[in-house]
């Protein structure tokens, strides 16, 4: 199993990429969470 090195730099993009859409969709549904429960507190 030999890998490229343009294969390999676009598997660490590709890698970049889903981490980061998936960390700002987790940090979208916390603080969307957070206002939740604030709202049912206050």
């Amino acid at each position: 199993m030999l890998l490229s090195f343009d294969s390999l730099y676009f598997h660490r993009q590709f890698l970049c990429n889903v981490v980061n859409r998936f960390s700002s969709i987790a940090v979208f549904a916390g603080a969307s969470m957070l206002a939740f429960l604030f709202d049912e507190v206050a």
